[in-house]
């Protein structure tokens, strides 16, 4: 599946509207096999900047993105949180003692 601009397709096929074009590909599975494919096209950008005059910028984050997309093409977006109020309900006293007494500086600052 290749990548061309929505416009230019509109364009040679007389569709009205990009919401038509968007329409279509998303009843017809198109989109999902696109969104499947953005690994692919975030390469060639890649391989190809030497070839163009691109900003560096974009050559950096064309390169996190790559590294953010899975095996099947799914973009994730990691995220870690950590809940303290849990992690110190399941805590003894004494373990909380030596969590208080190791972080009170870092505590304090809060």
């Amino acid at each position: 599946m290749n990548w061309e601009s929505p416009t230019e397709i509109i364009r040679r096929y007389g569709i009205t509207t990009k919401d038509s074009l968007y329409n279509h590909a998303h009843v017809t599975g198109l989109m999902d096999r696109r969104n499947r494919n953005v690994k692919l096209a975030l390469a060639r950008l890649v391989e190809h900047a030497g070839e163009i005059i691109p900003n560096a910028n974009a050559i950096v984050q064309a390169a996190i993105a790559i590294a953010r997309i899975n095996g099947q093409g799914v973009f994730i977006e990691r995220q870690e949180r950590v809940d303290l109020t849990a992690l110190w309900s399941r805590m003894t006293g004494e373990e909380l003692r030596r969590y208080a007494e190791s972080n009170w500086e870092v505590m304090a600052l809060d």
